[in-house]
């Protein structure tokens, strides 16, 4: 996962591939690609992140069978609103297309590399929104914000490192273009963004995962016709 150029284009791209190795073929190969980034969206992922090449200590270490299912949890708390369900490490940081959208801090190798700009993000409409405000990574979840999100369905986590603590995976964030979202507390807000817009899209994600806390997380997704599903379900 990272930035790609190509020969007739000025600007890189984001990319996020996985491919499948059988008796020194490939077999599989799988790519999402975003062509456009702008405002220097694409500089926190100039240089990969050191922690996801670092084998972890033996006792933060857990099973690939834990691995996947932290890796789901990230998306069950999402779908309800709750980040609660899902553990946190302190240092937890998120990426979005190469934005910087959760976390107080970046690794101090990725955030060489980030154009200094206001805390706020814009969201896709042009708005603003707590979904992009760099907050701690459980904020914007507690906000309700993302209830504007139907369904995080199919999910897939092909790749799992145990030695590591990473998974990588594509997962299919469902939103209905919903007009207005009901918060937790009760009242009723335009939706942060894809209002009158249903889509889908996969996103694929990458996740370090130590002591069995959500660490690093990459994510890179396009937008496609709502439910229409990745390919590769």
């Amino acid at each position: 996962m990272g930035l790609v150029k190509t020969n007739d284009k000025e600007t890189p791209s984001l990319v996020s591939m996985r491919l499948k190795i059988e008796n020194r073929e490939i077999t599989e190969a799988e790519t999402i690609v975003v062509d456009s980034i702008t405002g220097g969206a694409g500089g926190a992922m100039a240089v990969p992140p050191i922690a996801f090449s670092q084998v972890l200590p033996t006792e933060d270490r857990v099973s690939r069978e834990e691995l996947i299912r932290i890796s789901n949890l990230y998306f069950d708390s999402i779908e309800l609103s709750n980040s609660r369900i899902a553990p946190w490490h302190d240092e937890c940081y998120r990426l979005e297309n190469g934005l910087w959208t959760a976390g107080p801090n970046l690794p101090q190798e990725l955030a060489a590399h980030v154009k200094k700009a206001p805390v706020q993000q814009p969201a896709p409409d042009g708005e603003t929104s707590i979904a992009f405000s760099r907050g701690i990574c459980s904020e914007a979840i507690d906000s309700g914000v993302f209830a504007l999100i139907e369904s995080i369905t199919p999910r897939r986590t092909p790749v799992v490192d145990e030695e590591k603590g990473v998974t990588w995976g594509v997962y299919m964030f469902n939103h209905p273009g919903v007009e207005t979202v009901t918060m937790p507390d009760g009242s009723t807000q335009p939706a942060a963004y894809f209002r009158g817009e249903p889509n889908s899209m996969p996103m694929s994600e990458l996740f370090k995962i130590k002591a069995g806390k959500i660490r690093d997380i990459m994510a890179i997704g396009v937008i496609k016709g709502y439910k229409t599903g990745s390919g590769w379900d």
